[in-house]
């Protein structure tokens, strides 16, 4: 039997999509992990979901800009 996740993200059609696919699932996450805190680390939010501390800044800004989070990033302490 062949390894189904190795399939998918060898082939070009889907491979298209998955990245996209990939930063909404990011999204989502990070909306559910930040709403019930008033402050919370990046660094923190990294481990969790397994990515660096730039792409949940990144992601972060995007969630507040969209307005799906009220939040405001501090970058010298590393919190949101």
């Amino acid at each position: 039997m062949s390894d189904k996740k190795n399939d998918i993200f060898s082939d070009p059609e889907m491979s298209l999509y998955l990245d996209d696919l990939l930063r909404n699932i990011r999204l989502n996450v990070l909306e559910i992990y930040v709403k019930p805190y008033k402050s919370v680390s990046m660094d923190y939010l990294a481990k969790e979901i397994n990515i660096s501390v730039r792409e949940v800044r990144q992601l972060l800004s995007e969630l507040i800009l969209e307005e799906r989070i009220d939040a405001s990033i501090d970058q010298l302490s590393g919190f949101l």
